[in-house]
C-alpha cells in the first residue's frame, strides 16, 4: 500500500508537469485535495509493521522441522556406519565384537569376516539385533533348547518346519506344507552357500507372518543376569563341540498331538500378548484407550517433534502407546496368530515389537 501511494503520488506530478495547464490545473486540485494525515497513516501503519516483524524475528524458527530430523538422521546414519565398520583387520573386528558383546565371537568368525570383507560389506561390527534376540535363550541350558526345539517339530499344528544341518549339509526335517515349500526350498539353498561351516543343529521355522512368541516381562525380569551370565565367553573357542549330532534327538515319525501353543486367530490380542512385554505400570498395561476417533496425544508425544516421528527406537516402542490396540491390524486381529508365553527358539521373518522370536 505505501509503494502504490508513493507511485500514485509522483505519477500525479509528472502527470502534472507534463499536461496542459487545464489538466494540469484539475490535477493540481485533486492531489491537493488529499490531507496530509493520509500519509501519516501510512507511515505511522508501517513503522508499526516493522516495530511487530522486529520483536518476533527472534521467535522465529529459520527451519522446517523435517529439515532437522534429516539432519538429525543423516547425523546417526554417518555415526553408524563409522562404528559398523571400524574393524579394519580380523583382530580388530574380534575386539571390537568382544568389547560390544562381552564374549567373543562364534567359531567360524574369520570365515564369516573373509566372506564380509571381500564382498566390501559395509557392516562389520554390528550384530545389535541377533544379540537381543539370543540374550534371552542364553537363560536355558543347551538341552532345554534342543528339547524345545523338538517339542515346536513334533507336532505340525504348531505351524513350524524343521531344517537340519548334519555335517555340513542343510536339509528340511519335516513335511513341508505345499503352501511353503518354494519359501523353505528357497531357506535351505541360502544356508547351504554357508553350511559347512555350522555345526550340527535343528532349527524351527515359523511358516506364518507373525511373530509368535510373548514372554511376559514379570518372567523376562527374573533372568537378566542369568542369560548374560551365561553368554559370557571368558577365552574364544576355535571350532564347535564334537559329537554335536547325537544330541539332537531324531524327530519321531509320527506326530504327537501335545501343543505348546493356544490359537488366538482373528481375536484382539494386544492387551494378552503385544504389551505382554512391557513393564507393570506402563500405559500399554493400565490404560484403554475408549476413545477411537481421537488422536492420543500422550501416546504420540514421547517420540515425536510436534506433528512428526522424531524418534524411531520410542516409535517402535509400543508400551507407551496403548491406541496401537485398535490402529493395527496384528493387533486388533490376526488372521492366524498360534502363540505362546513360554521361550520357545522359534525363527520368524518378522515380528512386531517386543515378541522373542528369533529374526
Amino acid at each position: 500500500m505505501l509503494a502504490f501511494t508513493v507511485y500514485f503520488h509522483i505519477s500525479t506530478s509528472e502527470h502534472r508537469s507534463f499536461s496542459n495547464e487545464r489538466t494540469s490545473n484539475r490535477a493540481v486540485l485533486f492531489t491537493e485535495s488529499i490531507p496530509g494525515w493520509f500519509y501519516l497513516i501510512f507511515v505511522v501503519f508501517f513503522l508499526f509493521r516493522g516495530i511487530i516483524w522486529a520483536s518476533s524475528s527472534g521467535n522465529n524458527v529459520g527451519y522446517h522441522p523435517i529439515d532437522m530430523l534429516i539432519y538429525d538422521a543423516q547425523s546417526q546414519y554417518d555415526a553408524y556406519l563409522r562404528d559398523a565398520a571400524a574393524g579394519t583387520t580380523l583382530d580388530q573386528a574380534v575386539e571390537n565384537y568382544r568389547k560390544r558383546y562381552s564374549r567373543y565371537p562364534p567359531p567360524g568368525f574369520d570365515h564369516w569376516y573373509r566372506y564380509a570383507t571381500e564382498r566390501d560389506t559395509v557392516i562389520i561390527d554390528s550384530y545389535d539385533s541377533i544379540h537381543r534376540d539370543l540374550v534371552p535363550f542364553w537363560s536355558l541350558s543347551p538341552e532345554e533348547v534342543r528339547y524345545r526345539t523338538k517339542q515346536l517339530l513334533q507336532n505340525p499344528w504348531h505351524n513350524a518346519t524343521g531344517i537340519s544341518v548334519r555335517d555340513g549339509k542343510a536339509a528340511t526335517s519335516t513335511r513341508v506344507v505345499d503352501d511353503h515349500w518354494s519359501t523353505m526350498s528357497s531357506l535351505v539353498d541360502m544356508i547351504s552357500a554357508f553350511s559347512e561351516w555350522l555345526p550340527d543343529m535343528d532349527l524351527a521355522f515359523n511358516i506364518n507372518n507373525e511373530g509368535r512368541i510373548a514372554v511376559p516381562w514379570e518372567t523376562q525380569a527374573r533372568k537378566p543376569q542369568k542369560a548374560e551370565a551365561a553368554g559370557e565367553v571368558s577365552a574364544p573357542r576355535p571350532q564347535f563341540s564334537t559329537n554335536r549330532a547325537a544330541q539332537w534327538e531324531p524327530l519321531p515319525n509320527y506326530n504327537t498331538e501335545e501343543q505348546k501353543m493356544q490359537d488366538l486367530g482373528w481375536q484382539s490380542i494386544f492387551h494378552s500378548h503385544g504389551s505382554a512385554h512391557c513393564p507393570p505400570g506402563s500405559p500399554a498395561r493400565e490404560q484403554r484407550n475408549w476413545d477411537r476417533g481421537s488422536l492420543c496425544s500422550s501416546c504420540a508425544a514421547p517420540h515425536s517433534m510436534g506433528l512428526f516421528p522424531a524418534n524411531w527406537t520410542e516409535l517402535s516402542d509400543v508400551c507407551h502407546q496403548p491406541d496401537l490396540a485398535e490402529l493395527h491390524g496384528f493387533y486388533n486381529s490376526p488372521s492366524a496368530f498360534r502363540t505362546s508365553y513360554e521361550l520357545l527358539p522359534l525363527f520368524s521373518q518378522s515380528k512386531a515389537p517386543g515378541f522373542d522370536d528369533i529374526l
